[in-house]
């Protein structure tokens, strides 16, 4: 049992939402051949799509081979990886296609032309081997307005099974994309330079957020707690204030978020725990002031580090550290 992805769930829903068919299948560490094969016979797909960071990058060759053999499928590899390493990922045999950046747009146009029976070697975001050539597109522009994507998909996407609702019991949720700080470690610096910094880090509308939490809350009783998995959720305060008025008044849960010490004060800590929050989660990285700051390019003082702790042990909040 896997933990939610808000990202593939978002891209699901998105092409559910133009009428196209999905199926979901999810691959937790060495999966048996013969499952796999199953699935797509069992689904007979159109296209397959893998998500992929770089620590399962190696898992996506035995199974793009699989899916040659066993179906008719195109298939297209998206994510951070394929994002930030496309020529890798596209000198796999079985790959045909790379989407760099946001996939929404991208896997929709795709499915649309292969409906249609269209030319799909021109579509914006993608790379795409044909007849010994590679088409390599432009980026097209980042999505501004969160809000008219649809909620992600808990159906195709089985959130009813998923480790976070059956082992943890708690809601999983994103309210922004982005992130402000370059550290070196990760790869939003790299993202950004991809994009050349234009309306990287955006927001969804607090109306929209708690209308999705409401309603996830409403269809699945055994939550506990929702957790908000974006980078930063205090990353503007008055917009952390907004947020922290409406959960407050209409959701009666605890939650849990992450922080950057930089951000964190009195007057957020209390705002959060009024809201309900029960856990700040902060990057450390290092108790060193010269790695933090010359060799992770994190730029923040010990002392910021121990004020920001402060301020949430006064409030009564607990919190977490992530430490390398």
């Amino acid at each position: 049992i896997g933990p939610f992805h808000v990202g593939i769930a978002s891209l699901i829903a998105y092409l559910r939402q133009g009428g196209h068919e999905c199926q979901f299948f999810h691959l937790m560490g060495d999966v048996a051949e013969e499952e796999f094969v199953d699935f797509l016979k069992k689904s007979r797909p159109d296209v397959v799509a893998f998500s992929v960071v770089t620590n399962v990058f190696p898992h996506v060759a035995p199974l793009a081979s699989l899916t040659k053999r066993h179906s008719e499928a195109l298939t297209i590899c998206g994510g951070v990886h394929a994002t930030l390493c496309p020529d890798e990922v596209l000198a796999l045999e079985g790959i045909d296609m790379v989407c760099i950046g946001e996939g929404e747009g991208a896997l929709f146009d795709l499915c649309q032309a292969l409906e249609e029976g269209k030319d799909f070697s021109n579509i914006p975001n993608l790379w795409v081997k044909q007849d010994r050539k590679v088409h390599k597109n432009p980026l097209r522009p980042l999505i501004e307005e969160l809000d008219a994507l649809p909620f992600p998909d808990r159906e195709v996407f089985p959130f009813e099974d998923s480790f976070d609702l059956k082992f943890m019991k708690r809601g999983v949720f994103m309210a922004s994309r982005g992130c402000p700080y370059n550290c070196n470690y990760c790869c939003s610096p790299a993202m950004k330079q991809l994009y050349g910094g234009n309306r990287y880090i955006r927001f969804r509308s607090v109306t929209s957020l708690i209308e999705e939490v409401e309603m996830v809350v409403r269809n699945f009783p055994q939550i506990e707690y929702n957790v908000f998995h974006d980078d930063l959720l205090p990353m503007k305060k008055e917009r952390f204030a907004d947020f922290t008025r409406e959960y407050r008044r209409r959701i009666k849960l605890p939650f849990e978020m992450n922080c950057h010490p930089n951000l964190m004060d009195r007057e957020t800590a209390r705002m959060a725990k009024e809201a309900g929050c029960a856990l700040i989660r902060f990057g450390i990285e290092s108790g060193n002031e010269h790695i933090r700051r010359n060799v992770l390019d994190r730029q923040v003082s010990t002392k910021r580090i121990i004020d920001a702790f402060a301020c949430c042990d006064e409030a009564g909040i607990k919190t977490l550290s992530y430490n390398m």
